[in-house]
């Protein structure tokens, strides 16, 4: 079974599955900031998906844990962040029927940061550093909205450190 460890955000590091928007005030593409003595404002300087969104909550599970199914959308492009503590995204941009387990990765979504998913991107749903981890996502849902989840070949064990 192949072992990983979630990896720093970058927007470089991330390119190949969508875009990083860090808002805690540093310089990002496509985000505006403003700033004054007493507030730090920053918001996306155009819609964080291309179509129309539903807005979701969710808790997530914690590490240690082994990524064994993920899920990918054709009809949307998906944005998460978290609310309050940062949290783990798991992504493969295989193109077969599953996601591949040498090819998986994880990165570290820091608190004031929105990830958008491509569409088709691989994932899972995110996952708390050391605790239960609330966050939102953002993506096209309609009533006959599919996800594709598919088990992976095997397992990969996803831990913080070892």
């Amino acid at each position: 079974m192949r072992k990983i460890h979630p990896l720093p955000l970058t927007a470089q590091s991330f390119e190949r599955y969508g875009q990083v928007l860090f808002l805690d005030g540093r310089e990002s593409e496509g985000v505006v900031v403003s700033k004054s003595d007493d507030l730090n404002d920053a918001r996306t300087y155009a819609p964080i998906i291309d179509t129309v969104g539903s807005l979701g909550y969710t808790i997530a599970r914690t590490l240690p844990t082994q990524i064994t199914a993920m899920e990918r959308h054709f009809d949307t492009e998906e944005g998460a962040f978290g609310a309050g503590l940062p949290f783990v995204l798991v992504v493969d941009d295989a193109e077969g029927e599953h996601p591949d387990p040498a090819t998986v990765a994880a990165f570290i979504v820091p608190v004031g940061t929105v990830v958008k998913l491509n569409r088709g991107i691989w994932h899972d749903a995110c996952l708390g550093l050391s605790e239960p981890t609330p966050y939102y996502w953002f993506a096209y849902c309609a009533n006959n909205f599919l996800d594709e989840w598919a088990e992976l070949p095997e397992p990969v064990e996803l831990a913080l450190e070892g």
